[in-house]
């Protein structure tokens, strides 16, 4: 029997077994699903060239406008993007507001960027990745 359950949690599972003389009986044990901690950082993306969009996520948008962090169950999140020069030019601490290639209202010049993310999970381990991020125009 394989049983599947909807999301993480707790849940009581129940199994109930019998006898061919007719005696009959039952165990409860909760099983306990754990949310998996992972996320995903795409390596490149190409900005709106028709001005900044402000760098909010949107689900239902299928461009790449906006530089994300992709991840479930966060807790607490820090982004940072540096250009070339070691400059911090860009930092979120909210997970649904990425960068929009733009700096001090201009777009970014076609190039590599450095990315820092720290991320606090829900049951409070943490993560820290730093890569570089293409900016294609």
């Amino acid at each position: 029997m394989i049983i599947n359950f909807p999301d993480t949690g707790t849940y009581p599972i129940k199994l109930t077994v019998s006898n061919s003389f007719g005696c009959v009986d039952s165990i409860v044990k909760l099983i306990i699903i754990n949310p998996v901690f992972e996320f995903k950082i795409p390596n490149a993306f190409s900005p709106n060239e028709n001005g900044s969009n402000g760098g909010f996520y949107n689900p239902q948008g299928t461009n790449n406008d906006v530089f994300f962090v992709f991840a479930d169950y966060v807790k607490q999140f820090h982004m940072m993007i540096f250009n070339r020069w070691g400059e911090l030019i860009f930092e979120s601490f909210d997970i649904n507001v990425g960068w929009d290639g733009y700096y001090r209202n201009q777009l970014c010049q076609q190039d590599v960027y450095v990315y820092k993310v720290k991320i606090t999970w829900i049951d409070g381990s943490k993560v820290v990745k730093a890569g570089d991020i293409t900016l294609f125009r």
